[in-house]
Order: C-alpha cells, then structure tokens, then sequence
C-alpha cells in the first residue's frame, strides 16, 4: 500500500526539463517550429530554476504525492562551491544559447516569411541590390562581384556613408526586380545578363519619389522617369564601365538629395557615355540633370536644354515634357508649357500630375474654368492626389469661390495632413473671408510642419498687419527674411508697417532694399514715393512714382498719388492730368474725382469742380470731404445756401471736421450771421491743433468781435 510522502522538486525539474528538451526536438525535427519555441523557452525556465536552486544551495519540498515507500519530511542538499560556481556559468550559457536560438530562428523565420534575403534598409539608407547576372557565356567570367567591389570603392570614394549593397539571387524579368526591390525597400535593382562580348545591367528605380512645386499660386508637379533601363557594356571599354559607375553614384547623390554632388557625377556620366559610345540610360541622366538645373540651380534655360536632349533620346518621355512644360511656364511662356503637357497627356492619357501642371498654366492665362476642368480630370485619376484639390482651391479663390476653395483644402489635409502649403493656402482663403484668427492657426500648423517655411511666416504677418498687430505682424517679416534675404515682398510689406508707425526712414529703408532685389517691383516704388511725401521730399516722391508708371502704366494709384504732389507743389495742371488718367484706368476712382475737383477749385474752374464733387458723392455718398469742398466751391460762386448745407451734410457725416466748420463760419460771416459765424469758428478752435487753422479762425473770431 502506498504511503503519502514528499518528492523534491530538483528531482520533477530535471525530468521535466529532459522531456521539454526532447519535445522540442521532435517539433522542430517536424517543421512546427512554434512549438519548438515555446517547448525551448519552458525547457530554459526549468532548468533555470533547477541551476538557481544549486547555486542558492537548498532545496524547497514543495509537492506531496503518493510513494510506495515512506520519505523523510524534508530532503536538505549541501552542494560544494565548485558545483554552484559550475551552476552559475551553465546558467548563463543556457541563457545566451536559449534566447540566442529563438532570436536567430525568429528572425530567420520572419525573413523566409517576409521573402527578405537581407535586412530592408532603414528610412535614411540607401540600398543597392545587385543580382546575380544570367550567363550566357561560355568563358564562365561572371561580373556581378566585379559590379559590387567596384560599385563599393567608388561609393567610398566619394564618401556616401548611408548606401548599402547587397548581392541577391539571379531576377528573370522587370516584375521580379521591382517586388524584389518593393520587399526590402531598395532605392534601385541592378540586374542582367552577361556573355563573352560583355555585359547588361538593367538599371529598375523601386522607391517612389515626387518632386512637387506648389506654393501660394497654382503649382507644378514634377515627377522622376520610370527609371528603367538597360545598357550593354563591351568587356575591355573602360569609358563605359565608368560610365555605369558614374551614373550609378550620379542617382544615389540624386536620391539622397545632394543635388549638387548629382550633377557633378551626370556631368561625368555624359562625359564618359560620350567617350564610350554609350547613349542607354542617357535620356534620364539628361532628365535628372535638367530636374536640378531647374529646381535647384533656377536656371530654367539650362533645365530647357537638358529636357530637350531627353526628349531626343526617348521621344515618349512624358515626364520631360512635363517638366519641360514647368520650365517654360517659370520663364512665363505659358502657351509652350501648355503645348508640353498636351504632349504629355497625349502620350500618357492618365498622367495625372500632367493635367495639375496644365492647369496651372491655364490660370496664369486667367482660363479658370478650363483650370478647374483640368483639376477635376486629374482628381478623377488619382483621388489621393493632395495636389490637384490644392491646386483647384487656388483656382476657387481666384474666382473668389471661397467656400469651394477651402473645401478642396479641407481634403488636400485629409489626404496628407502634414501638406504644410495647403494650410497655407487655406489660410490665404480665410484672409479672404476676414476670418484671421482661423487663417493664422493654418500658418501656425504650417510653420509647426515645416519651421524653414518663410511664405508662412510672410502670410502670417500680413494677417497680423490686418489685425493692425504691427509688432507680431514686424516679427513674422524679420523671420522671413532671415530665411529667405532676398524675399522682396517681405521687404516692401515690413515697409509699409513702418510707413503706418510714422518711423518713414525706416520704411524707406526697406522699400529701397525691395527694389534692390526687385527692380521691376512697381509697389515698392510707389509705396516709397507715399512715404519720402511725408517727409516733404516732393521730387524724390515723384520719381518713385514715375517709376512706378514706367513699369506698370495702368497703375491708377500711382497716377493718383503722383496728382497729389503736383497738386502740393501748385502745378494743378500736370495734377489733373494725372487725376485724368487715373479716372480713365478706374471709372469708380472717388477720391481722383474728389481731389481733380480741388484742382479746379485752385484753378477757379469752379463748375468743372462741382462736377467732379457731385460724382465723388455719388459713388461714395458718406465722403465728407467732397460735400465740404463742393459747398467751398458753392461759396466762391456766391451760391451761400447751397454751401452751408453741403457743411451741415459733411458736419452731420463727421461732427468733428473742423474744415467743415470753418467754411460754414466763413460763409454765416458772409451772409451776416454773426453768432453762427462766431460758434463755427470757436468750435474750429476747440476741434484742431493745426496751427494754419486756428491762426484763421482766430483772425475772423477777432473781425467779428471787432464790428
């Protein structure tokens, strides 16, 4: 009969620790490498709790069960230091080797899983992978290790530090390169075939980069080639092989945005496809090149050339035409651009991006309907394309769609919420609509995207300028320019703020730097012109106005303003043809009618004066100074009535002008009305500081109290 008695558990984790072991074995021997994992990881939990045991030198009686035979209540072991010493080191061992095989087998399990043949580069790695060339020789020279040592020399040669090669096995066709590249995120898939006479590397681009140009108006999209490509290197020409090597760093600068470097290694390239004979790959080495003269370099002539040569070489390269077309359109020849993208289009009717650029040029034509058109076409291809609905809400505001516009914005964000220049653009909606606490939280989101944005910060301080928050409004145009020196507008508006502040030497300041940068920049001169008046520098005020005319002759304000300081300076003549001219340019010009009317007053032309105070009323009926200076001119007719209620309709608009006073004053002493005289000339005196004014209401204060 069997008697209950204590087994220790030293004695249960070593056989529970040899069946984990064999049942791991079996499993992986099986395929099911699961359980292996879980059996491996139960087997190192046993024993290591058995060597922990040994080496803390006891053992704990834990389970009662049932012996044939009776036990001792509790078994003591006394193990020497030599064995917990041994303890501690197999302990360790069977820590690295246990946690060691499942991370090995893990990994490599997710590797087979995954199809990865070599880890996938990471987000700032360049990868390179070289497969295996086919043979086709019957010398059996294989060039595939020599592509890679060479490839890798120059690579650190020219000290690029985040490419990777990789060798991979033989690809059969474009397909198998492009999901081989796909699955371990390369940048491009070098692959081929080689016989006796040479070899051919095909050259397949796999990670998807777009170039996109767009900012506060209308903007082009500009894409890569396809990228894919072959050329055929002749064993014992050493122009072509450099020629490989070159273009080859020539697109990992490109990739990795060194622009720079890139068109250094495409210049070599040419050089060396020239020396070698060699014209495969050329038309998108050609294509890249123009990308950078035009993008990086401005040189839109340059970027001209370039894409010609690549539309010479692949006469269906629809991206060349594209961005030929965004070339043309930079340098304002928007016919030749539209032509380009007709081409592009016609050769790739889904090309997307072709219609954005379209677009484009049909609205610095003013076609806004066929830009929207476009715009719609191109959304209707490809609905992710966060471009064209920003660039359709531009095309909104231009026609002051504003609740349209700001919609498309709406789902440009949605599409890509880090797309910091439609917040932008939403923001210039909002100023639109007067809304300019919600138009500065969108460039404040842009600016939080995107820190080095200065159009951002150039918006947000106009709409704090509008605010009348010239302080912020001073900071965000110092911003900037720090990023941007030589951003013109930011000039010219920082100006202006001091212009408002009465600081006019420091706005004179930043206009003449704005016409520095810009010498075309019309409404710095003119702006220019406002503040050397206030400085009483009549002739330099007039010259920024000349300028102003010189380069934008239907600038009606100009023409205005420049009447103005003609009219100062006594040459009513030359003021009224100048208030003409403004008239002519803007029918609706209240203030030119108002102030061409002065002119004639000064000129005793007292009927035409009339006239043109009469259309200033009448298309600004609360213009209190054309009803004062009408019954002025009333007055020099001797039509006394008319006058005093031109004064009482201009004192009713502002009861504190005190002009109006004075000349209703003027007229009540003409007329004999001695008390009314005298209360308009007090008031004069109560209303203004002027000292020409008061000096006159005084005088006739004096007369009055006289008689």
């Amino acid at each position: 009969m069997a008697k209950e008695g204590r087994l220790s558990l030293d004695k249960l984790d070593k056989i529970a620790s040899v069946v984990a072991a064999i049942i791991a074995i079996l499993t992986f021997w099986q395929g099911n490498r699961i359980f292996s994992y879980a059996f491996v990881i139960i087997g190192y939990a046993l024993m290591a709790r058995l060597l922990c045991r040994v080496m803390r030198q006891k053992s704990v009686v834990e389970i009662r069960v049932k012996t044939p035979y009776p036990l001792p209540e509790e078994w003591e072991y006394s193990y020497p230091q030599r064995w917990r010493w041994m303890a501690g080191i197999a302990l360790v061992i069977l820590t690295l080797f246990s946690f060691g095989w499942v991370g090995v087998n893990g990994w490599r399990d997710y590797q087979a899983r995954e199809g990865l043949l070599f880890p996938r580069a990471k987000e700032d790695e360049l990868l390179v992978i070289i497969a295996q060339f086919d043979n086709r020789s019957t010398k059996g020279i294989d060039p595939t290790q020599r592509i890679h040592d060479r490839l890798r020399k120059e690579l650190e040669e020219a000290g690029i530090t985040n490419a990777r090669l990789e060798m991979a096995p033989e690809i059969a066709d474009l397909d198998e390169a492009r999901e081989m590249g796909k699955r371990h995120e390369a940048l491009f898939v070098i692959w081929g075939w080689f016989d006796d006479l040479g070899f051919t590397p095909n050259f397949t681009i796999v990670r998807e980069k777009e170039f996109v140009l767009i900012g506060m108006d209308l903007g082009e999209v500009s894409l890569e080639p396809p990228g894919d490509f072959s050329l055929y290197i002749r064993e014992g020409l050493p122009a072509q092989m450099a020629y490989f090597s070159t273009l080859t760093i020539g697109q990992v600068y490109y990739w990795d945005e060194k622009f720079e470097e890139a068109f250094s290694a495409f210049d070599k390239a040419i050089e060396n496809a020239q020396e070698g004979g060699s014209s495969e790959g050329l038309a998108d080495v050609y294509f890249y090149r123009g990308y950078i003269q035009g993008v990086v370099l401005d040189d839109a002539q340059q970027a001209i050339a370039d894409y010609n040569k690549a539309i010479e070489l692949k006469p269906d390269l629809a991206e060349a035409y594209v961005n030929r077309g965004v070339a043309y359109a930079d340098k304002g020849e928007h016919d030749l651009a539209i032509g380009d993208y007709d081409r592009a289009i016609e050769i790739a009717p889904q090309f997307a991006e072709a219609y954005v650029n379209r677009s484009t040029a049909y609205g610095d034509k003013g076609k806004y309907k066929l830009a929207i058109a476009d715009l719609t076409k191109a959304i209707e291809l490809r609905p992710g394309l966060a471009e064209a609905y920003s660039n359709r809400g531009v095309a909104y505001v231009t026609k002051g769609e504003y609740d349209l516009a700001i919609a498309d914005y709406d789902r440009a964000i949605e599409i890509d919420p880090q797309f910091a220049e439609v917040y932008s653009n939403r923001g210039l909606a909002y100023i639109r609509l007067g809304e300019y606490e919600r138009a500065i939280e969108d460039w404040d989101r842009a600016i939080e995207i995107n820190p080095q944005y200065a159009e951002a910060y150039y918006s947000r301080g106009l709409a704090y300028y509008y605010k009348g928050e010239y302080d912020l409004a001073i900071a965000d145009f110092d911003k900037t320019i720090e990023l941007k020196p030589h951003y013109a507008e930011a000039y010219s508006s920082r100006g202006a703020i001091y212009y408002d502040k009465g600081e006019y030497n420091l706005a004179i300041t930043d206009f003449a730097r704005a016409i520095e940068l810009r010498p075309d920049y019309a409404d710095a001169y003119y702006n220019l012109g406002l503040a050397y008046v206030h400085l009483g520098e009549y002739e330099r005020a007039i010259q920024g106005w000349d300028r102003a005319i010189e380069i934008n002759p239907q600038y009606a304000e100009a023409h205005y303003s420049r009447g103005l300081a003609y009219a100062d300076k006594d040459e009513y003549d030359q003021a009224i043809a100048d208030y003409d001219k403004a008239i002519e340019l803007r029918p609706d010009f209240a203030a030119a009618y108002h102030n061409r009317g002065n002119a004639y007053v000064h000129k005793g032309e007292y009927d035409l004066a009339i006239a043109d105070f009469d259309r200033a009323i009448e298309l600004q009926p609360d213009y209190a100074e054309a009803y004062n200076n009408r019954g002025h001119a009333c007055r020099y007719k001797g039509e006394y009535d008319l006058a005093i209620a031109d004064c009482n309709r201009a004192i009713k608009l502002r009861p504190n002008y005190a002009k109006a006073h004075y000349n209703r004053g003027v007229v009540h002493k003409i007329k004999g009305e001695k008390e009314k005289a005298i209360r308009d000339f007090e008031r004069v005196l109560e209303l203004t500081e002027d000292e020409y004014w008061r000096n006159e209401a005084e005088k006739h204060l004096r007369e009055l109290r006289e008689q």
